[in-house]
């Protein structure tokens, strides 16, 4: 391949913070293809905070001064706003859109009003799912699992505890997590990871619920923020994970749990969509389905200079 054609370049909203689900994602898929020169270029979320306005106009404008000087593979990770405005204006680069949350930016959603706009430049739209017979439907559809790292199992604890991951807030819902443990009597231990600070996905208001929760009752515990490279020896603690978010997209902290074989724990009202298409109990075609496959189907789509239907 031309090494022109070489550079992938990762766009999304605050991919430069380490917890967020794209941005482990993006240097998953950098740790898998190494053969790529890789530039990650984080845009400031929160654009009705009148102080990130200016980050984020000053973060296009550099988008723009990269795509005229090269010719790039460009990932757009759920900025579906900036992949209507920006490809237009770069009609040479290869356009991959991959898709973060359901009823959000999923491939139905992005077919009504403005953003159909996205479908109509785009090269490949990438729906976080587990495909049926591993087959592309559309011309720019593929169904493609997120890319999870895989991990020895935990050894078994005779102490149960669970461990909740996310940006403490209401759609996170950790609070719906401790009031469920506390009706239902349930003598385990609940740890809670993830930033504590007000963010478009949270509020002060749920944050001081959920640290009066936590105050009250021993066995809650608040353990703040890991790595990435810290999530392995952080799980072998556990024997269960608490499935409790309202909406999410194929969450790399639920593949990594039943990596590790951890046992889910589901909160009423949860999105249990990814355990309802993947058998969980039945593990023994993890590693392709969530590893394997989506690392080969990435080489090929980045690799290609045709259509991908034809060659895959």
């Amino acid at each position: 391949m031309d090494n022109k054609n070489n550079i992938i370049v990762h766009i999304g909203l605050n991919v430069n913070k380490g917890f967020s689900g794209r941005a482990i994602q993006i240097n998953t898929i950098i740790e898998k293809l190494p053969d790529f020169e890789h530039k990650i270029i984080s845009i400031t979320g929160n654009s009705d905070n009148k102080s990130y306005r200016l980050k984020r106009i000053i973060e296009c404008f550099n988008i723009l001064k990269l795509l005229f000087k090269n010719k790039l593979n460009i990932i757009y990770h759920g900025w579906w706003f900036g992949a209507i405005l920006i490809p237009i204006l770069s009609l040479r680069h290869k356009i991959i859109f991959q898709s973060t949350s359901k009823n959000y930016d999923d491939y139905s959603t992005m077919k009504k009003g403005i953003k159909k706009i996205v479908l109509f430049r785009i090269d490949f739209f990438i729906e976080q799912s587990i495909p049926s017979n591993y087959n592309m439907t559309l011309k720019k559809l593929i169904y493609l699992p997120n890319i999870c790292k895989v991990y020895s199992k935990t050894i078994k604890r005779i102490k149960n505890k669970c461990i909740h991951s996310g940006v403490i807030s209401k759609r996170k819902n950790q609070i719906g997590a401790m009031q469920y443990f506390i009706k239902n009597k349930i003598e385990m231990n609940l740890d809670f990871y993830g930033p504590k600070k007000n963010n478009f996905d949270s509020s002060l208001e749920y944050i001081e619920k959920f640290n009066n929760l936590i105050d009250r009752n021993k066995n809650f515990n608040y353990k703040n923020e890991y790595t990435h490279y810290e999530i392995e020896n952080i799980l072998d603690k556990y024997t269960h994970f608490c499935v409790a978010s309202f909406q999410e997209g194929m969450s790399n902290f639920y593949l990594e749990c039943l990596s590790k074989g951890l046992e889910p724990i589901f909160i009423p009202n949860a999105d249990k969509r990814l355990f309802e298409s993947y058998n969980y109990k039945e593990r023994d075609n993890f590693e392709f389905i969530f590893h394997n496959y989506p690392i080969s189907m990435w080489e090929k789509l980045l690799k290609s200079n045709k259509n991908l239907c034809e060659e895959v």
